[in-house]
């Protein structure tokens, strides 16, 4: 791990220095063998690279409610559920999802999907990666890599800001995290689910 920071200082008359933040560091999926190698934050974008292994599930429809997010396929072929339309983007592809619009990614392909990702703000898009990679890697989801109900209903709730699935609606997921809310309580899901 290589960690670097430079400070964000404007001083009148001067040029403003980005903010970086970078540090290197890769994270596995050890069930759905997708990896992320997390580059860093430059000012304000978090910056990854993630390999797709070749004929990789697709995930559930979902959006960012304030990020916007741009792919660019570096090897293999990156397989896109946008618009109620399902497009193949192949070695030299980019790909612009805007904040709102529902959309899946994964590999249909023969061969590993190496991708650049930039998700614009940053937000709290690593917390939730590293969040849920650790959940599959200590056997705490479901065959799929998924988090079993409970645990994806106290996600979604306090992830809401960054993620959100386009099915059910979040109605639905808030009327759900209230009546499990003495669940999360007494289990202590703040301390003890990621610890």
């Amino acid at each position: 791990m290589i960690l670097k920071l430079i400070c964000v200082k404007e001083l009148p008359g001067h040029v403003k220095f980005l903010n970086i933040i970078s540090y290197y560091d890769e994270i596995m999926n050890d069930i759905t063998g997708q990896k992320i190698k997390i580059i860093g934050t430059i000012d304000d974008v978090l910056e990854m690279e993630t390999v797709y292994p070749s004929f990789s599930e697709e995930p559930p429809m979902h959006f960012h409610p304030k990020q916007q997010e741009y792919f660019e396929v570096l090897e293999g072929e990156l397989t896109v559920r946008y618009k109620d339309k399902i497009k193949h983007y192949e070695k030299g592809s980019i790909i612009h999802i805007q904040a709102k619009q529902a959309h899946a990614m994964w590999n249909s392909g023969f061969t590993p999907a190496k991708v650049t990702w930039k998700v614009k703000p940053a937000l709290a898009t690593e917390k939730l990666l590293r969040e849920t990679f650790k959940l599959a890697n200590d056997g705490r989801t479901d065959q799929f890599g998924k988090p079993y109900p409970l645990v994806l209903i106290y996600l979604l709730k306090k992830y809401s800001g960054t993620f959100r699935l386009a099915r059910p609606k979040f109605i639905v997921i808030m009327i759900l995290y209230v009546l499990f809310s003495p669940i999360y309580y007494f289990c202590n899901y703040k301390r003890n689910l990621f610890h």
